[in-house]
């Protein structure tokens, strides 16, 4: 696929958030979520037709977030939050472009394993 993406796609307003991991009082594990970036992305939503034609072999999907080209985001340790929904990283991020001036991350909407 190629990338060819312009300012104007990149419409909508993504939280990229990090998990971290506590312990109460009563010695039950807490984890909270804190925002480490917003930034504009371009986000296409997913059919089970698309997710085969991304070649997807772990999760399935059901967004693609495609923004601006940064390190360190992890898919044990991050995820999305578009429109007040969590989206969880379905796997490592691809740097994608002629360049690799961007950052494709797929992702599956909704909370799981207290993400």
């Amino acid at each position: 696929m190629a990338y060819i993406v312009s300012a104007g796609e990149l419409d909508q307003r993504i939280r990229i958030e990090q998990k971290t991991s506590t312990q109460a009082s009563n010695g039950e594990p807490v984890t909270t979520w804190a925002t480490i970036a917003e930034v504009w992305a371009k986000v296409q939503q997913l059919t089970g037709r698309e997710q085969i034609a991304a070649q997807q072999v772990q999760s399935p999907a059901d967004a693609r977030f495609v923004i601006r080209r940064r390190s360190g985001i992890a898919p044990d340790l991050h995820r999305i939050v578009w429109r007040g929904q969590p989206y969880d990283i379905t796997g490592q991020p691809a740097e994608v472009g002629a360049r690799r001036e961007w950052l494709e991350i797929m992702a599956t909407a909704g909370v799981r394993d207290a993400r």
